[in-house]
């Protein structure tokens, strides 16, 4: 028997957008597994589903950056008309959705941080030099987790503790 509270904490919502292309998505997974960027130099961890059962994803990719059981997110294309994994397809830019579990409040900053390109926030790591990558999250990973609930939880939330003085 499934007791509701464990659905509610397997529960997802819709973080965000990746656009960019499969292969760049699955190359950037792919190079960062193992390095130790996640929260307090916790190791990422990079799973590959592929697709589900139903035929809404072609693939979904889970990137794990802490040792918090809510501590991820995932990359995937959702009732996409084509397969964006396709020999014809996989480097045409789409709009990817960011899977966040529920109560997750810093899985956007780390797909950034992690060097995807998520629609909405400032510049992608590559697109920063070295300083202004060091001065950029100087102190991030020590930014207070509170929430005003006024404030939006992606963009907004996501400035706001970017830019924290």
């Amino acid at each position: 028997m499934i007791k509701l509270s464990s659905l509610l904490t397997e529960a997802m919502s819709r973080g965000g957008t990746i656009v960019d292309s499969f292969f760049n998505i699955a190359n950037n997974a792919d190079e960062i597994e193992g390095d130790n960027d996640g929260k307090d130099t916790f190791p990422i961890k990079v799973k590959r589903y592929g697709a589900s059962a139903d035929g809404k994803t072609y693939e979904e990719i889970e990137i794990r950056y802490g040792q918090d059981p809510n501590d991820y997110f995932s990359i995937y294309d959702y009732k996409f008309s084509e397969d964006p994994t396709s020999e014809e397809n996989y480097q045409k830019e789409y709009d990817f959705s960011i899977g966040v579990p529920t109560g997750n409040k810093d899985a956007m900053r780390y797909a950034m941080k992690l060097g995807f390109k998520v629609k909405g926030m400032p510049k992608s790591n590559a697109e920063m030099g070295e300083d202004e990558l060091e001065d950029y999250y100087l102190n991030l990973d020590n930014v207070d987790e509170t929430i005003d609930e006024n404030v939006d939880g992606g963009v907004e939330f996501f400035k706001r503790i970017a830019f924290k003085k």
